[in-house]
């Protein structure tokens, strides 16, 4: 029986190697709390989740794999005066993240995800968080709201009721499918460097208006639109009889299609945040009024197409949290000349003239430019360049032109590729009230743009 007795003792010790290493082979196949959406696996809906930490010596975000296969990524993000030091890198994630952020602020108020429409409740003795799956691509504006000492913020979770996303509130909408701020809405914003603006506005022969922004101490700067505000930079409203038209991103913007007859045309500094800006308690803004004249005999012909050289364009189309799109476009041996526009030819020089779907749309005078809301469906965006004298360039036979296809999917109403969002003329996916409330009646004393998540696909 030697051998029985032998294979029974390799049989007890196997036995007791099991039971010992059973525990430890438990404990390391059991997924970490944070790692684990609850019930089989299944990712938890888009939530709320009051009460959540925050270190207020960790900023930017940390990602790490779920036992579901999606990465976890967390944001921290401290409000302090209104503002987060967060950097646009620390708020990109991709699709299908499940995505995990977390608040803390120095006064009570509510952030709010457009986009996903997802709110949280935050003040400096309750951190906020929000937890959900990043499942649509998209840039999704972060904006802190203020409410008045006598209102509290809805608590966590919910979302601002009611409403259409009508043009109140003071938003001035026109249609652009712009974020529509008007009249400070929003209250005006001191700058903290001294600024000036002025205006010029003159009538060309095709009846439009060439629109010059002069400022001091000021920087344009379209790539930091909707983010935070910074001091001295940001962009310019522009108002044709008080009346919001769009934004301007740079010294130069043409205006046409204006009726006859005695035009206003106000601009306004604005932050990056889009905040109205004041100096020394003064408005930064300027007016002046032009006198458009009625038509008369039909224009002449476009002049013939001229050799481009080594002349090129590219064209880009970024989805703006607040509605519609921001174009950037980038050109190579080509100069923009607005100051020279309707003048004679330069080697060069000259303008571009965007079109949307094959129908003229405006007139560049720089490398960006504010796009209208976009209906559902595919759309095409050109860009092609001209002489001063409206010649088009053109290199071996075809226009110097670049042009970018955008997706509007069914819902996403503001074409900015957010997911259900139901702006209309101001641009806004939830509504505010005539008095300066939001869609739950509370009144909003302040609303500041944080910045944007950024959802990759």
């Amino acid at each position: 029986m030697p051998v029985l007795h032998s294979i029974a003792g390799r049989l007890s010790v196997a036995l007791a190697t099991i039971i010992v290493l059973l525990p430890l082979l438990m404990v390391a196949c059991s997924p970490a709390a944070p790692d684990t959406a609850p019930g089989d696996g299944a990712v938890p809906s888009p939530t709320a989740t009051p009460g959540m930490s925050s270190s207020a010596a960790h900023y930017g975000k940390g990602a790490h794999s779920s036992a579901a296969g999606a990465a976890v990524v967390g944001i921290n993000m401290d409000i302090v005066n209104r503002a987060t030091i967060l950097r646009r890198e620390d708020l990109q994630v991709k699709r299908g993240d499940l995505v995990s952020l977390h608040f803390t602020s120095d006064e009570p108020g509510e952030v709010h995800l457009h986009g996903y429409d997802l709110t949280a409740a935050v003040s400096p003795d309750a951190p906020g968080g929000l937890t959900f799956m990043a499942d649509t691509a998209g840039a999704f504006g972060l904006n802190f709201h203020i409410f008045a000492a006598d209102n509290t913020p809805a608590s966590a979770g919910e979302t601002p009721g009611g409403g259409n996303g009508s043009a109140a509130n003071g938003h001035g909408g026109n249609g652009n499918g712009d974020d529509g701020h008007g009249g400070g809405s929003h209250g005006p914003l001191e700058s903290e460097v001294p600024v000036s603006v002025g205006i010029a506005a003159t009538t060309d022969d095709a009846g439009g208006v060439n629109v010059h922004i002069t400022t001091e101490g000021w920087r344009w700067a379209p790539e930091n639109v909707n983010e935070a505000h910074r001091p001295g930079e940001g962009h310019a409203h522009i108002y044709v009889d008080g009346t919001k038209v769009n934004r301007s991103y740079g010294p130069d913007y043409y205006l046409s299609g204006l009726a006859a007859g005695e035009r206003r045309i106000r601009v306004t500094l604005n932050a990056n945040s889009h905040e109205e800006l004041e100096w020394d308690g003064q408005p930064l803004e300027a007016a002046t009024v032009v006198t458009i004249p009625v038509a008369g005999h039909a224009h002449d012909p476009p002049p013939a197409a001229i050799d481009a050289g080594g002349m090129s364009v590219t064209a880009q189309a970024h989805p703006d949290p607040l509605g519609g799109y921001n174009l950037q476009v980038d050109a190579a041996g080509f100069v923009f000349a607005p100051e020279n526009a309707g003048g004679p030819r330069r080697d060069g020089e000259g303008y571009g003239a965007v079109s949307i779907d094959g129908r003229p749309h405006a007139r560049l005078y720089g490398g960006w430019h504010k796009l209208p809301a976009l209906a559902p469906g595919t759309h095409t965006i050109e860009v092609s360049l001209h002489a001063n004298d409206g010649a088009p360039y053109h290199r071996d036979g075809r226009p110097v032109a670049a042009s970018v296809m955008v997706e509007v999917p069914e819902g996403a109403e503001d074409g900015g590729g957010g997911k259900g969002r139901s702006h209309s003329d101001d641009g806004h996916d939830h509504s505010h009230g005539s008095n300066g409330a939001d869609g739950g009646g509370r009144e909003v004393v302040a609303e500041v743009h944080l910045g944007n998540l950024e959802v990759y696909p």
